[in-house]
Formats: structure tokens, C-alpha cells, sequence
């Protein structure tokens, strides 16, 4: 599930400035030329759930995502094109405009930010994570740190090895920790980066994924609406919200504010991901690709990566991008069976692209459909 709270939208907001801030944030290798991916076989992905009513006319098939997705993966988009050829819209999850203001203009305020008051990321010279957060837990993130780092060369190893047609070793051993030794060498290499807290965690949490070849599951969503368009079915997302210019200064303004605490539970929590949910996340990308529901349904109770968010709205409150709304105040559940609902009263197919986890738990979007009184058929 993308998450539809102030994390997200802060993450779409400052993504931008950490791909412009130079060598303080570098991109992830997967992004570079000598990383291409050689695709080797297609991979089922998930079946389709069908949501219909016995006194309506429409029907809804639902595709579900989950946060990451194998970086190698070509996926079965087959049942999906076949659906849209009937569907009248298709369904997305979350949506942030910028129009109100323009992507040019958007551009440019980022980059002024990044050149003319590189202190709004940055924290002051002579000033390390230590300083911010507890020592031992600075120690902590530069381990986590070097481990990814660590494990990104062992994958170009193995990609250039596969480039040459040679032997390489199983997928899963991305997942091994490198030897002391190495890891002590690249632990005394790193430079401390100066970006606050926040920025650094979100940092490690993109480079832990990158260095198991995972990639952030909107590369599926993308997928599904150019197969829309060109289809010519119409893609609505269930939450859009138009972009505020004061969210921006809101939240860049408040990470140079943090506590102490706020500053530890999101670095924690990024620690968290990169040396213990790792695995998880690891293999949920691998079921999703096998079209495996069982396992997945397995894990959809686990909310990770709350506490950060939480912190972060008990210092900044709501966004005026969210409608001043806070975590807790989103119903997602609820807004997605209204969704679905509505699409299947309207008549007609729909196809509806939803989070895996909100859309398999127990309480997720599925109970609130059935005491509607809606059926639904499934894997």
C-alpha cells in the first residue's frame, strides 16, 4: 500500500531536493547505465479479485501492490490489459498534484532551496548525526549504512557476472551480511553526511531496498495507467489532493526543528528496515511476483514505518495538501470500499490497483465491502 499519510506526502515533497543536493544524497546504483537489468523470464504477479453485488450491475476487478518490487522483474500484464479492454476507469491509489503551481515552478523553488539556502537540508558544518541523535545509535545507522553499501557491490558483481553469462549465485544471498573485516573497511570509508536526520534516514531505507534489487512497487502502478491510456480508459485516484506551496516550506522548515526524540524514532526505524525488515520486504517482492496470495496475506497485518510518521505529525499537525488531516484521521479502508462500491453501482468494469496489505487484512477493504453486502471473488 502507498501510504496515504503525512510521510508520504512528505516524501514526495522532498525526494526532489535530496535528487538535486549533489553528493550529499547520490543516486541509487540501480539508476545507473553499468546497472541495467537483464530481464531473463516473466513472472506471473498477482491474480485479480472480482468485487461485484447481487442488485448492481457493475463489477470491479482489484490488482493489488505491494511497497517493493523486484527491480528485475517483467511481470504477466496480460490479465490486466484483458481488463482494461472493457473497463470504463480504472482506479489508483494516491495522488499529489502540482499543477496549482506548475512543475516548472516547482523545480525552481527546489533548486533555489538547494542553492541559495542549502541549510534548510543541510545541517550546520562540523555537525554529525551524533549530534542529533544518540551516539550509539549513529554507530548503529553508519553499520546499516555500510551493510547496504556492502551488499550493492556484491549485486554488481553478480550483474556484470550475469552480463558475461557466467555462473552467479542465488538471488536470496543479497540478503547475507558481509564479512567483519570488509564491513569494519567500509564502515571507516563513509563520510558522515550532513543532511538532517530525516533526509539521512529516508536515505538509507532507499539504499537498503536498492542494494537487494528492489524497487518501489509505483513502477507497477505507472504501468498500469500508460496501459490505460492507451487503452483510453480514464485513471482516477480514490485520495487526490492539490499540492500546497506552504507544505513545502512546512516540512523542510520543521526537519531542521526536530527533537531529539522525533529524530531517533525515524532513524530507528530506518535502521529497522534496512537490518531487520529487509527479508520481509525481500520476500514479499518475491511472492508478489509468483503470484503468491497466501504468503502475502501472511504479512498484511504488519504496519511498519508508523512511528516515524506519527512523530513527525505530533511536531508539524496536519497538511494542508491532506486537507489539514493527520494519519489517524485517513480512512483508508473506508475510503477505498466507498470507491469500489460506487464503481460497481455505476455499472460497467473497473479496475481498482490497491496496497496489498489494506487490502488483504483482516479489518482492510474487503471486511468493509462484505458488511456492505458486496461479493467478492478471488485467488
Amino acid at each position: 500500500m502507498l501510504r496515504t499519510t503525512l510521510l508520504a506526502c512528505a516524501l514526495l515533497l522532498t525526494l526532489p531536493i535530496l535528487a538535486l543536493a549533489g553528493d550529499e544524497a547520490p543516486a541509487p546504483a540501480s539508476d545507473q547505465p553499468e546497472d541495467l537489468i537483464v530481464v531473463r523470464g516473466e513472472r506471473a504477479g498477482p491474480q485479480l479479485w472480482r468485487v461485484h453485488h447481487p442488485e448492481m450491475e457493475g463489477e470491479v476487478y482489484v490488482f493489488i501492490t505491494v511497497p517493493w518490487l523486484p527491480g528485475s522483474l517483467e511481470w504477466n500484464e496480460r490479465p490486466v490489459a484483458s481488463v482494461l479492454e472493457e473497463a470504463r476507469l480504472v482506479l489508483t491509489e494516491f495522488e499529489v498534484n502540482s499543477g496549482a503551481i506548475g512543475t516548472t515552478r516547482m523545480a525552481a523553488m527546489m533548486l533555489r532551496t538547494i542553492t541559495f539556502n542549502r541549510s534548510r537540508i543541510m545541517m550546520p558544518r562540523g555537525t554529525t548525526l551524533a549530534d542529533r541523535v544518540d551516539a550509539e545509535l549513529a554507530a548503529e545507522f553508519q553499520r546499516a549504512s555500510a551493510i547496504a553499501e556492502e551488499r550493492d557491490q556484491r549485486r554488481r558483481q553478480m550483474r556484470r557476472a550475469a552480463r558475461r553469462g557466467g555462473e552467479t549465485a542465488p538471488a536470496e544471498t543479497l540478503l547475507e551480511e558481509p564479512d567483519e573485516a570488509a564491513l569494519a573497511e567500509r564502515i571507516a570509508s563513509l563520510d558522515p553526511s550532513r543532511m538532517h536526520p530525516f533526509f539521512q534516514a529516508m536515505t538509507l531505507i532507499g539504499n537498503a531496498a536498492s542494494s537487494v534489487d528492489l524497487k518501489g512497487a509505483s513502477a507497477i502502478e505507472d504501468r498500469v495507467t500508460r496501459l490505460a491510456r492507451r487503452s483510453r480508459v480514464p485513471v482516477r485516484a480514490v485520495q487526490s489532493y492539490d499540492l500546497a506551496v506552504s507544505d513545502i516550506s512546512t516540512i523542510i522548515r520543521s526537519v531542521q526543528d526536530f527533537s531529539r526524540k522525533t529524530n531517533e524514532i525515524c532513524v530507528s526505524e530506518a535502521i529497522h528496515f534496512a537490518t531487520t525488515e529487509l527479508p520481509t520486504a525481500w520476500m514479499m517482492a518475491q511472492a508478489w511476483a509468483r503470484g503468491d496470495v497466501s504468503t502475502l496475506r501472511g504479512h498484511a497485518s504488519a504496519r511498519a514505518g508508523l512511528e516515524c510518521q506519527r512523530a513527525m505529525e505530533s511536531e508539524i499537525g496536519g497538511l494542508r495538501t491532506l486537507g489539514g488531516q493527520t494519519t489517524a484521521e485517513i480512512d483508508y479502508a473506508g475510503i477505498w470500499s466507498e470507491a469500489i462500491a460506487g464503481a460497481v453501482a455505476g455499472g460497467g468494469v473497473t479496475l481498482a490497483v490497491v496496497g496489498a496489505p489494506g487490502w488483504l487484512r483482516e479489518d482492510g477493504i474487503q471486511a468493509h465491502l462484505a458488511e456492505a453486502g458486496f461479493l467478492v471473488d478471488g485467488p
